[in-house]
């Protein structure tokens, strides 16, 4: 039960749910994947389509299975206004690593993305 538990959380997590915080900001979380000093990689999964599966089962298609989500890579500039949080506290590019999970704050504005800001927490600090 725990597992179950955790796996929803986890999952939960890393699912995308672009939702717009407010004019222009989109949510973002996922995995990074890659790091430069200008920008950021991360694993992002989407969530299926649900009403695939919803007609599936209204259907009595006993073959129906759940939807599958999919995975993508996402790549978004950063710049020096850009913020970073480990947890609650103030952080630097540098201290972001390959492995940490991530939600993101991005600016869209013009069809260009900047990340506003980045809140992370290395594997090693989730799990103790």
């Amino acid at each position: 039960m725990l597992k179950q538990s955790a796996a929803v959380v986890l999952g939960a997590f890393l699912t995308v749910a672009p939702a717009l915080a407010h004019e222009g900001v989109v949510h973002m979380r996922g995995t990074v994947t890659q790091i430069t000093e200008k920008n950021i990689t991360i694993k992002m999964v989407a969530e299926a389509k649900k009403d695939e599966h919803a007609h599936a089962v209204a259907t009595h298609d006993a073959k129906a299975a759940p939807p599958k989500a999919a995975e993508h890579d996402m790549t978004i500039a950063f710049d020096q206004n850009t913020k970073f949080w480990n947890g609650d506290r103030r952080a630097t590019v540098k201290d972001v690593k390959v492995g940490d999970r991530v939600v993101m704050d991005v600016l869209e504005k013009n069809e260009v993305s900047v990340v506003q800001t980045v809140k992370f927490a290395s594997v090693k600090t989730a799990t103790k």
